[in-house]
């Protein structure tokens, strides 16, 4: 009679646990099933596997996953591909961002779902992270809790990032898994997983618009001209040339075609000085008070151009080293982007309380001002003199990202050491991520956890 009881007893308590409607697993029991459409796209239905797979591992206890369910089951809706009205409620799934989401819990069932083809995927990243405690801090260093029960989340989660563009050059971008799970967008990875932010080509273009080795020695006047001398290595393109002008831009008709989902291409100087002085190109620089000028109006021309054909393409151009100040009257179209860089001022003091920063501070409030939102920042986190040397800019670069996004800044890349081995790069990488998704967070805080 007494193993009877106890039988029944302990029937009981399991039943009990899996009932509980305030949690997702109890005492390593659930009655959960992920739910993700037949027609979900490839990133939610990985998605679902990573939930899958981390649920059974923080907590021992794997949830199945199908395409069909009945309304009457417990359930975990990853996507909004198939979701019922009653789940849905107020939500309408067209009007998310692209990488924006929502974690919302009612009754038996939990929604994570998110826009565009990152959506979801960061919705279930973001999960795991915010809502379970999960951490990948590198490739080979990952904290993942062991928990006996999940709670059902009572609170609704709706998040989008700061930075619609958030990339670095550290050494764990060249992971797949990392950049997923932290949510970092800049990094190539494959349709299947969501895709990513793509600038193509990356950057310093002018030589790939304009070859030298195919044309400077018949057109050397395509090139620059300094101090009376045509150059064909080390230095810039003619801006103000109407064949440079058809040429760069058949050029970016190619880039369109062969790279159809790019989100910007890059017209970019070279990394050189020796910009064009000739009479039509120094006109222009002196007219409006910087070597931007002449540059802003060659990228015009290629813009105007391209949208007759492609108007949702867009075009970026660096603001950097003698382009750094903006040009006074001329403008960048509306399909033209503008990445400035934090180029050669102080990185010990972050920008906004720094006097040896307030020429960046102007310049980047000038650009935003011209460039109407389409501003990123392309900034340095390293000694690249010598990688291994203390580098202790935590405090600025932190307070930095915020700014940035603070001040109208669309994206933000970091570069630093790619090579690794550089001064805490792993930690630094981490830290970026963190605060380019969510740059309110406290930079020391996520480092003491």
């Amino acid at each position: 009679m007494i193993r009877l009881l106890t039988g029944i007893l302990s029937c009981l308590a399991i039943f009990s646990a899996c009932s509980s409607p305030d949690n997702l697993v109890t005492d390593g029991h659930s009655d959960y099933k992920i739910v993700v459409s037949e027609e979900a796209l490839p990133s939610e239905k990985y998605a679902a596997e990573e939930l899958q797979h981390y649920i059974e591992k923080i907590s021992n206890s794997k949830l199945a996953i199908i395409e069909k369910a009945d309304e009457q089951e417990k359930l975990i809706y990853v996507g909004f591909k198939g979701v019922p009205a009653n789940v849905l409620k107020d939500l309408k799934p067209d009007e998310f961002e692209n990488e924006e989401y929502i974690i919302r819990g009612d009754k038996d069932h939990l929604l994570i779902a998110g826009g565009g083809s990152r959506g979801t995927l960061y919705g279930v990243m973001g999960f795991l992270s915010d809502h379970l405690g999960c951490r990948w801090y590198t490739k080979a260093v990952t904290k993942i809790p062991s928990l006996s029960s999940i709670p059902l989340p009572q609170r609704e989660d709706r998040q989008k990032p700061a930075l619609e563009y958030r990339n670095m050059n550290w050494r764990e971008m060249l992971d797949t898994s990392w950049v997923l799970h932290n949510r970092v967008n800049g990094m190539r990875v494959g349709n299947a997983l969501g895709g990513s932010y793509i600038t193509y080509p990356f950057v310093h273009t002018f030589y790939q618009l304009v070859s030298p080795e195919k044309y400077f020695r018949s057109y050397p006047e395509y090139f620059s001209e300094v101090n009376g001398k045509r150059l064909g290595e080390k230095a810039q393109l003619c801006l103000t040339n109407p064949d440079v002008v058809k040429i760069a831009t058949a050029t970016v008709y190619d880039w369109i075609r062969e790279q159809p989902e790019a989100n910007v291409f890059s017209i970019d100087q070279n990394d050189y000085g020796n910009y064009c002085t000739c009479v039509n190109c120094r006109a222009i620089d002196e007219k409006e008070g910087s070597p931007s000028g002449s540059i802003i109006t060659f990228v015009n021309r290629i813009a105007d151009a391209i949208h007759q054909d492609y108007p949702e393409v867009k075009l970026q151009t660096l603001a950097y080293d003698y382009s750094v100040d903006p040009p006074k009257n001329v403008r960048p179209r509306e399909n033209v982007m503008i990445r400035l860089c934090h180029y050669q001022y102080c990185s010990s003091h972050p920008i906004a309380v720094c006097e040896v920063n307030r020429p960046f501070y102007n310049q980047l409030k000038e650009w935003e001002k011209i460039a109407g939102g389409r501003l990123t920042i392309w900034d340095y986190l390293t000694d690249f003199r010598n990688y291994l040397m203390p580098f202790p800019n935590f405090g600025s670069f932190s307070q930095d990202v915020k700014f940035y996004a603070d001040n109208g800044v669309k994206g933000l890349f970091n570069e630093g050491d790619a090579m690794g081995g550089g001064e805490f790069g792993e930690l630094r990488s981490w830290v970026l991520a963190q605060l380019m998704w969510n740059p309110s967070q406290n930079a020391q805080q996520l480092i003491d956890v």
